[in-house]
C-alpha cells in the first residue's frame, strides 16, 4: 500500500521500488529497491504505524461487540451455519430463532 499505491501522508503519492511483473528464464517475481536507506526506514515506520493503528482499531471493535460475538458463537455452535441476514440481525442486537 505504501510503496506501490502511495498511501502514506509522509511519503506522498510516489511508487517506491521497481516491480518485476514477468517471470523470464527462471527469474522470480521481485522488487528492485530504487530508494535510499532513509526512505526505507520511513517506509518501515509507516508500515508499523498502519499495522499498530489497525490492530488497535480491530481490538476495539471486537471488545465493544464481545456480547454479540458470544451470541453469534453460541448460535453457530448450536446450528453450525448462519446466513448473512441472520448475522446482520444478531449484530444489530436482534435475537433470531434457532433452526
Amino acid at each position: 500500500m505504501i510503496t506501490k499505491y502511495g498511501m502514506s501522508e509522509k511519503l506522498g503519492p510516489v511508487v517506491y521500488g521497481k516491480s518485476d511483473e514477468e517471470v523470464f528464464l527462471g527469474r522470480d517475481f521481485g522488487t528492485q529497491k530504487n530508494y535510499s536507506e532513509k526512505i526505507a526506514s520511513v517506509i518501515d515506520e509507516e508500515i508499523d504505524l498502519i499495522i499498530k493503528t489497525q490492530y488497535d482499531k480491530a481490538k476495539s471493535i471486537l471488545s465493544e461487540n464481545m456480547d454479540k460475538l458470544h451470541t453469534v458463537a453460541k448460535y453457530l455452535f448450536d446450528n453450525e451455519k448462519m446466513n448473512s441476514e441472520q448475522f446482520d440481525d444478531m449484530m444489530k442486537g436482534n435475537l433470531i430463532e434457532e433452526e
